[in-house]
């Protein structure tokens, strides 16, 4: 990955990373992405983007969360919890 495609200023998007060149952070790429958008929806969308930025965003991206720890929280519905209740007598 070519290092100058992704940068840093303080002085755009208060210092989110963001494309070279432009005020697209990498988070709004990720957004676009995770509500559907393809890749080649976002090059159409954002003609000044070349494949290989797209590819760094995310590259970029998965290079900052790893070995970050993920949490999941599961739910457990209400109808569940209502029958431990009742199997350990709390009702």
């Amino acid at each position: 990955m070519r290092d100058d495609l992704i940068v840093y200023d303080s002085r755009v998007l208060g210092g989110k990373p963001c494309v070279h060149g432009t005020r697209l952070s990498i988070q709004f790429l990720l957004e676009l992405a995770a509500s559907g958008a393809t890749r080649d929806e976002i090059l159409v969308r954002y003609p000044q983007l070349a494949p290989e930025v797209v590819a760094a965003a995310f590259r970029y991206a998965a290079d900052v969360l790893k070995g970050e720890p993920i949490y999941l929280f599961f739910r457990r519905s209400a109808s569940r919890s209502i029958n431990h209740l009742k199997r350990s007598g709390a009702t």
